[in-house]
């Protein structure tokens, strides 16, 4: 099963997130302890035709191979697919043949497979910036969805406190992320966040630096992307007139619930009846 799909996919619109492909795996690896495990025990049961759609390098994928699930990772990212065809090609072979990977859109693509869940960690629907990709990425998951499979799907949760904080910051960097290296230098990350508040659309530029032992910056480079943020009563309505019925709620990974406001947007979706 190891190899690339040859489905349908949208045209590829010029390869992104290059930078943040060379820095994801050792600057984020702290997001495991976070998400990991919940996204995970999503699957219940080993040997489920799973889809993960903005699948990056793999880091939600690999382990769901490695667990016996079976596994389309789907990224339009020419450098996340490659870093994460290199972490496969060091997997066991059982490993790697439980996974496919496909270059395309999720606002537009067609395995010709239903799955039993489909998964969006992560954040990743919010790189679709209108309505017209969120219902055309909504669409394509209702019909790839088996009859009684599942979409989960997580966005953040829209805290209008941090949002004026960003308009107040001036479109300032600021240093958001720190990591020590196994050989005693730090990875840092500085973010800049632009809102525009009328479209609802965060301009992120992130500068990623690497640190010596000694202190000397020996690497850096910078990378922007836009994402768009939907507060929930919008999430619901959205779900709906695609199709996809709301089973569960939650605001955290931990089940927190929607009331508890834990930073988190995290659907659990069904296709509806009748449609």
């Amino acid at each position: 099963m190891h190899g690339d799909n040859k489905p349908h996919i949208s045209a590829n619109r010029g390869d992104n997130y290059g930078v943040i492909a060379h820095w994801y795996d050792e600057l984020y690896s702290f997001r495991d302890s976070v998400d990991l495990q919940f996204f995970l025990s999503c699957a219940g049961r080993p040997g489920m035709r799973i889809l993960e759609l903005g699948c990056g390098t793999g880091r939600i994928s690999i382990p769901l191979a490695r667990a016996g699930q079976h596994v389309t990772a789907l990224d339009l990212s020419q450098a996340m697919l490659a870093r994460l065809r290199e972490k496969l090609a060091a997997e066991p072979g059982a490993v790697q043949e439980h996974m496919v990977t496909v270059q395309g859109s999720m606002a537009e693509f067609d395995l010709a497979e239903r799955f039993d869940l489909i998964l969006i960690p992560f954040r990743a629907f919010q790189h679709l910036l209108t309505t017209a990709e969120q219902r055309s990425c909504l669409a394509c998951i209702r019909r790839h969805l088996a009859e009684d499979g599942r979409l989960v799907l997580d966005l953040f949760d829209p805290d209008i406190t941090k949002i004026a904080g960003y308009v107040a910051a001036a479109g300032r960097f600021s240093q958001d992320l720190e990591k020590e290296t196994a050989d005693g230098g730090l990875l840092r990350r500085y973010s800049r966040i632009v809102a525009d508040t009328r479209q609802q659309i965060h301009e992120v530029s992130m500068r990623f630096e690497r640190l010596d032992a000694r202190g000397r910056t020996i690497d850096n480079d910078q990378e922007s992307f836009r994402m768009r943020w939907m507060t929930h009563n919008e999430c619901v309505l959205l779900l709906e007139l695609c199709g996809l019925e709301i089973s569960h709620v939650q605001s955290g990974y931990d089940g927190s619930p929607l009331e508890d406001r834990q930073g988190e947007l995290i659907y659990t979706c069904r296709r509806s009846d009748g449609q």
